[in-house]
């Protein structure tokens, strides 16, 4: 038994010093020298920019909720309608209040008509006619509050604007007071919006209030619209773009999706990122990106120098997330610069085609 074990052992080990030597093969070239991916060094405009995604709305939106309770009989207004301040929105069945207002008016009556019989009489007790007079304000007050609440059975728009929303439909009972729900949103002035959009809290402290950004929306994906950093709010990190909508095609709502340039170069010598990670002895790069906010002002890249990698310091600008800017090294635009092994797919990420 102890030969065929044996036999088996020196079959194994044969099997992998040849599988190592084919890999070892496919790592060299004719010449028995590792073949290295390579990039150049370019020159060309770069951009750092802060990515974010909100939601566009109007500058000033309006809520609209019902005076008086009661089941609504009339819509007058649907998303998208321009209105104008006091057009009607809705009304409620008004048909509650009408009664009250006709038995509020003869409340009334009757009081008058007591009071100019008791001043009628020569005789007439000075407390009774008081009574009598206090009795007819009190109705004339009540009837006012009816003829009140039977004119705000029409639901009016308190501001010029374009509805974009109605939560109510014809023959819905609606409530009134604080609790009562919002019926209409009117967004006062479209032609001025605003996005309000979440980002991270490293990138809050690189933005600044007048800065550039540009959007794009899924309504218009071939169309891209500019706007401009009108504050940050802390906390949370929120920025807030202003944004012109002269021909109204924007509508709140709407998801933006945001760029803002927080730094750029016109002429920048860059290599690309690859080049910054990799190492020798490195079949691939490692898969974590250089981060772009990083503050790190150095970083090593390798050139062949006889076939072998040699290591070169340089000194690190921008970093738009793909290439990175070089301040000061004696790297030319031009050079060549390791950023892999041949053969291997991921280590190639972030060089620049």
């Amino acid at each position: 038994m102890r030969a065929p074990l044996k036999l088996a052992l020196v079959l194994l080990v044969v099997a992998a010093a040849a599988v190592g030597a084919w890999y070892g093969w496919q790592a060299r070239d004719s010449g028995s020298e590792l073949r290295y991916r390579l990039a150049k060094v370019e020159r060309g405009p770069m951009a750092a920019v802060v990515a974010a995604s909100g939601t566009l709305n109007a500058l000033t939106t309006v809520q609209v909720s019902s005076p008086v309770p009661g089941q609504v009989k009339e819509i007058h207004a649907d998303f998208n309608t321009p209105v104008k301040q006091g057009e009607a929105l809705a009304r409620i069945d008004p048909a509650a209040f009408e009664l009250r207002v006709n038995q509020a008016r003869a409340d009334l009556e009757a009081a008058r008509e007591q009071l100019q019989a008791l001043q009628a009489q020569a005789k007439a007790n000075a407390a009774q006619l008081r009574a009598a007079l206090a009795a007819a304000k009190q109705r004339e007050s009540l009837l006012r509050r009816a003829q009140a609440d039977l004119e705000r059975t029409v639901i009016r728009a308190p501001a010029d604007g374009t509805v974009i929303l109605r939560n109510v439909d014809a023959g819905q009972t609606v409530a009134a007071g604080p609790q009562a729900p919002v019926l209409f949103s009117i967004a006062q002035d479209l032609r001025e919006m605003q996005i309000e959009a979440a980002i991270d809290a490293a990138d809050a402290g690189r933005l600044r209030a007048g800065m550039p950004a540009s959007f794009a929306v899924d309504a218009f994906p071939r169309r891209s619209f500019e706007g401009e950093v009108r504050r940050i709010r802390k906390p949370p990190d929120t920025v807030i773009i202003a944004v012109r909508n002269p021909d109204l095609a924007l509508l709140p709502g709407m998801t933006a999706n945001v760029r803002i340039v927080v730094e750029e170069r016109a002429a920048a010598l860059k290599v690309p990122n690859a080049a910054l990670r990799w190492r020798p002895g490195e079949a691939a790069a490692p898969a974590a990106s250089p981060n772009p906010r990083s503050r790190e002002r150095r970083g090593t890249v390798h050139v062949l120098e006889d076939g072998r990698p040699k290591a070169v310091q340089v000194s690190l600008g921008l970093n738009d997330g793909s290439s990175t800017e070089i301040l000061e090294s004696p790297l030319a635009e031009g050079s060549m610069v390791v950023i892999g092994l041949a053969g291997s797919t991921s280590d190639a990420r972030g060089a620049s085609r």
